[in-house]
């Protein structure tokens, strides 16, 4: 497993969609529910023979510098593992 993450650390190198064969999924969302700055969507998903999964998805809207300070002070600990 270290291997495979070391490659992904070479410059130039990026994750791309991989080709998935089969029917056609096609996902809505729509915004249900806004209360301060949590946001809900409500998900359906159908292929070509219907409705195939629903759901849920919440965000939250929070100030950008210091998500990404807390991202980073948790990330550091993974970042030593892999060198």
């Amino acid at each position: 497993m270290k291997q495979y993450f070391a490659k992904m650390k070479e410059p130039g190198k990026v994750l791309r969609q991989s080709q998935i064969d089969g029917m056609t999924v096609t996902v809505t969302a729509a915004l249900a529910e806004i209360d301060k700055n949590r946001l809900v969507f409500e998900i359906t998903a159908f292929d070509e023979q219907g409705q195939m999964a629903r759901g849920k998805h919440e965000r939250i809207i929070v100030d950008a510098a210091a998500f990404m300070q807390n991202a980073h002070r948790h990330c550091d600990p993974v970042k030593n593992i892999l060198k």
